[in-house]
């Protein structure tokens, strides 16, 4: 089903298999590959981040509501060079060919958990 522990009792989902869960809540782990910021059309910002996990690349979005867990995130993870692992959980949707997950918590991996 494409999903698999990363530590304690959280379960992850791959990103490949995220096509599965749509409309789901799901957490998912990895790296962080990109961030990016962009402002709608009210001028509030809404955050981008791409994590690779060993299957592949999971998008995530931050809305404005949660723009401070995507700074806090993108901090976590540039803190520990870059290669931090971090989790993100969220509901899991689709736009035409698109699927990300729409961030409703997330936090890092802490170290003792990382391979």
């Amino acid at each position: 089903m494409g999903i698999f522990p990363i530590y304690g009792t959280l379960k992850t989902a791959l990103a490949a298999t995220l096509a599965q869960f749509i409309n789901r809540e799901v957490t998912v782990a990895g790296c962080i590959a990109t961030a990016r910021r962009a402002r709608t059309s009210d001028g509030r910002i809404v955050g981008f981040v791409t994590i690779e996990d060993s299957s592949g690349l999971a998008e995530v979005t931050f809305f404005p509501d949660k723009i401070g867990q995507y700074q806090n995130l993108s901090s976590a993870s540039s803190a520990v060079g870059g290669f931090g692992l971090v989790w993100v959980t969220g509901k899991v949707s689709q736009h035409l060919s698109s699927i990300t997950v729409e961030c409703r918590n997330s936090g890092p991996v802490p170290h003792q958990f990382h391979d």
